[in-house]
């Protein structure tokens, strides 16, 4: 198990809701329902956006039948995903973190779903990946990129979240 590796299932284990939103009232180690509730709807709230922006901008019918979700902690976008996409596969470097998205995505009653710690070899859809790659060493993020895009269905669409701006005094 590499360093990152160690550090996320680390965080999956102690922090899981905190490791995908950074914010205090997520930093404990299971959350009450009224915060599980506003941690799921913020992914909610976050893909409305993004389908709304790929329907309006790129693709007016944007029926995706195959998402995959890379960095998916949790499983906070794939509960949203979900609701947009025949099914959606979450990948995660942390196995805490999986075995958390399985057992809350199957109390959310979501249901078509996968989960894996690798990039699966099939084509999708939709790729998305959102708070991720800052989290990677640019070389090691470059490589997964190219693996995500390898995966990408002729005509389908990636929404991707880069940090392009890091203010040095923070």
């Amino acid at each position: 198990m590499d360093v990152d590796e160690q550090f996320w299932t680390r965080i999956g284990g102690e922090l899981p809701y905190w490791g995908v939103l950074a914010h205090e009232k997520f930093a404990t180690p299971e959350l009450d329902p009224e915060r599980k509730a506003e941690f799921f709807d913020s992914g909610r709230d976050h893909i409305a956006y993004v389908v709304d922006s790929i329907r309006r901008h790129v693709v007016p019918e944007f029926q995706p039948g195959r998402a995959l979700d890379f960095g998916c902690g949790v499983g906070r976008l794939v509960a949203a995903m979900a609701a947009q996409a025949g099914t959606v596969h979450g990948v995660d470097i942390s196995p805490t973190m999986l075995a958390r998205a399985e057992a809350d995505l199957a109390a959310l009653g979501v249901r078509n779903f996968a989960l894996s710690t690798e990039i699966p070899e099939a084509s999708f859809d939709w790729i998305n990946s959102y708070i991720v790659f800052q989290h990677i060493m640019p070389a090691k993020g470059i490589a997964l990129l190219e693996a995500l895009l390898e995966r990408l269905a002729p005509g389908g669409v990636v929404s991707l979240y880069f940090s392009i701006f890091r203010d040095r005094e923070q």
